[in-house]
């Protein structure tokens, strides 16, 4: 069951085992952020030129050359989690697939009824494909590259916004662009433990 907060629509996930929890945790992260997810992982797979267009072709072709694993190597990756780490590597591995299941089965939500479909894919005219184990596991080279090799990624971020902007006019592509982004908000909900 997901309850949404009233006043945030924060989602709240209660589950009768771990797996339906997973799956609901993959469902509503793409409910919430699918378009966001897929910009991350075809920016992942030096892709982004099939959902941005010919402008995206340099930044694609540079991450091609720092991501050198294909589809099925990096599930192989992901598949020796519970062979190298036991136990709570193949807890790790099954949370994951039901990760990847929930967000498959928004994906197919979109199919049978469209108005669920993120606004960007419809002003772009795309679909998303169904999610995989690689692409989370692209996704997380990504981020390690953003946070380590890459600093904060601010030519990344430049050049997401021109490439929106050259697609969609600039006041279009700059309010996708600041849907994408996260802002330092002071409004925004926080939780301290």
């Amino acid at each position: 069951t997901v309850i949404r907060d009233k006043q945030f629509d924060v989602p709240h996930i209660y589950a009768s085992s771990r797996s339906a929890g997973m799956y609901a945790t993959g469902y509503t992260t793409a409910q919430d952020r699918l378009f966001l997810m897929d910009v991350l992982r075809r920016m992942a797979e030096g892709t982004q030129a099939g959902l941005l267009g010919p402008s995206a072709i340099g930044s694609d072709s540079s991450v091609l050359g720092q991501f050198d694993l294909s589809p099925a190597e990096l599930t192989r990756e992901i598949n020796k989690v519970a062979q190298q780490e036991g136990k709570a590597g193949q807890q790790a591995l099954d949370d994951l697939k039901q990760y990847v299941a929930g967000i498959n089965g928004y994906i197919n939500a979109t199919k049978t009824n469209p108005t669920l479909l993120p606004a960007e894919y419809v002003a772009l005219g795309a679909l998303p494909r169904a999610w995989t184990l690689a692409d989370t596991a692209a996704e997380g080279y990504l981020l390690i590259a953003q946070f380590t090799v890459a600093g904060d990624g601010e030519q990344w971020q430049s050049d997401i916004l021109g490439r929106l902007q050259n697609r969609l006019g600039d006041a279009k592509g700059r309010e996708v662009y600041d849907d994408l982004r996260l802002d330092n908000d002071p409004d925004a909900m926080t939780r301290t433990t």
